[in-house]
């Protein structure tokens, strides 16, 4: 039972951090962004984008 915990605690000891950091969504970050890096290569704009996730 112990090696079901440790793996437990060692899953959310990763996972919790980067689920915080995408639920704060810094702008900092969002370059890296698999939708944003997608723009860039389609050449759209930040107002592009925020123009389609307005329309979602």
């Amino acid at each position: 039972m112990a090696t079901l915990e440790i793996s437990i605690a060692a899953f959310l000891t990763v996972a919790l951090p980067w689920t915080i950091v995408a639920w704060i969504d810094p702008i900092s970050l969002r370059k890296y962004e698999m939708r944003y890096l997608k723009a860039k290569k389609e050449g759209l704009t930040a107002a592009d984008i925020a123009q389609q996730e307005r329309e979602r």
